[in-house]
């Protein structure tokens, strides 16, 4: 029998280990697999498919006794740090939740040596991002409040270094991930599904009007505040109610709060904050519209989105990134950076013609209960898992090289060519090959898996 260890946080908060216990029940159900679940110490908690095991002093040898490794990483230092130095010493699968991992590296970049963080800059990122290195440095809440610092610094280079293969949830992603980095990569669909719940819930505080429901973490990308002020601007009060709740600090709600206090609209607008599985299944349920306004957005995939479009809800979000992904009727998208007047053009047509929304609910709920499954993923998984570190890594690395070369003006016969080609077939091809095969800039690599 197959034997897999699965390395991912599994804390109830975590969206990764909600994934996770879905992925890894239909993997020892649909392929009858030895899957073990392997979690950070403090990021556990969830008890489905069952507890998992403490990622401890002896992770190497454990996880060395499988046949293969899983690293699900993400940008949360406290859920992915674990995993990050494992995948250096025991190499495995890299299933990467965001495209950006800046944040998962700031302890280091940020409260380290000064010249460690310099050299890691510069060395993924050229002598000119020494500048970026003593910018993160001297503030860091605006470094990584600029958009662009976020794109031109993402940090993947450095955690995947040691990686095999990566497996990611969008095109949008796999692209961006190609850019730094010369291993296969493949595409699977991020399966979510809706949570059994036989029992209804009661939702103290909300009543028959139509619930519009903004859930997650109330970072600053996801533009809450704007969302109430289009609310608000829309007219819709007296036939709708805005929900918003997730794991947030208590100074994020106290802020929204007084947003909402300003506006007069605390018999409309709900700050419930966390709430348990079984109130957001029933929110779930009860919704008909949900915002999903993400930007900027360093995601691979949404869970948030396929959250919403599973249980069938209109669904208003950004254009880009993953969210241009999924299909033109299934949701509606809106310009980035989102504004208070596109969103309440929105909201307000859809509180109008609820019929309307409940059209793209329905598409929604089609698409996600199609085309992102559990047993979509993890037979995606069983075809990805024995092909990890085959030669196609390898012919990445030199087709990589060839077209850096072709883009700096170098041909075949240059020495630098015939120099670079010559170790990179020692180095790296199943068999010798003279420089002149391996030299080709119009070769397609073939990277891109489905």
């Amino acid at each position: 029998m197959t034997s897999v260890a699965w390395c991912t946080p599994f804390s109830r908060p975590s969206a990764i280990g909600q994934f996770s216990a879905q992925v890894v029940t239909s993997m020892r159900e649909t392929l009858g697999w030895d899957v073990d679940i392997f979690h950070p110490e403090g990021a556990g908690g969830r008890s489905v498919p069952d507890n998992g095991f403490v990622l401890g002093a002896d992770a190497e040898q454990q996880l060395g006794e499988y046949d293969h490794v899983v690293y699900n990483i993400g940008d949360n230092p406290a859920n992915h740090s674990a995993q990050m130095r494992l995948l250096r010493t025991v190499p495995g699968l890299v299933v990467l939740h965001d495209v950006s991992l800046i944040h998962l590296l700031l302890p280091d970049l940020v409260h380290g040596p000064e010249d460690a963080a310099r050299t890691e800059f510069v060395r993924w990122y050229g002598p000119e991002a020494a500048v970026a290195s003593a910018a993160l440095r001297a503030d860091e809440l605006k470094f990584v409040g600029d958009p662009e610092n976020i794109r031109r610094y993402p940090m993947i280079e450095p955690v995947l270094e040691n990686a095999p293969a990566v497996v990611t949830h969008s095109e949008w992603a796999a692209a961006r991930v190609r850019e730094g980095y010369a291993g296969d990569v493949w595409v699977l669909p991020l399966p979510r599904e809706p949570l059994a719940n036989p029992q209804p819930s009661e939702l103290p505080g909300i009543d028959d009007r139509t619930i519009i429901l903004q859930a997650g973490v109330p970072n600053r990308n996801k533009h809450i505040e704007k969302i109430i002020e289009a609310f608000d601007d829309a007219g819709i009060a007296d036939r709708a109610q805005l929900v918003i709740c997730g794991y947030g600090t208590d100074e994020a709600f106290e802020a929204l709060s007084e947003l909402v206090a300003d506006r007069s609209l605390q018999d409309s607008v709900h700050l419930l904050g966390r709430v348990e599985d079984d109130v957001m299944d029933e929110l779930r349920r009860r919704a008909l519209i949900s915002t999903v306004l993400r930007f900027p957005f360093g995601e691979a995939a949404s869970a948030a989105l396929l959250d919403a479009m599973s249980y069938g809800h209109a669904v208003l979000t950004v254009d880009g990134g993953h969210y241009a992904e999924v299909p033109d009727d299934t949701v509606q998208r809106i310009s980035v950076p989102p504004v208070a007047d596109d969103i309440a053009s929105v909201l307000r047509s859809w509180v109008d013609d609820p019929a309307a929304a409940r059209e793209f609910g329905v598409r929604a709920a089609r698409f996600v209960a199609t085309e992102h499954t559990a047993e979509t993923y993890s037979r995606g998984i069983a075809e990805v898992l024995p092909q990890v570190g085959s030669f196609q890594r390898r012919r990445d690395l030199v087709d990589m090289l060839s077209r850096t070369l072709y883009s700096l003006g170098f041909g075949p016969q240059d020495e630098i060519t015939m120099s670079i080609a010559q170790d990179a077939a020692e180095l790296f091809s199943g068999e010798p090959v003279v420089a002149e095969e391996i030299y080709s800039p119009g070769r397609s690599s073939g990277a891109t898996r489905h």
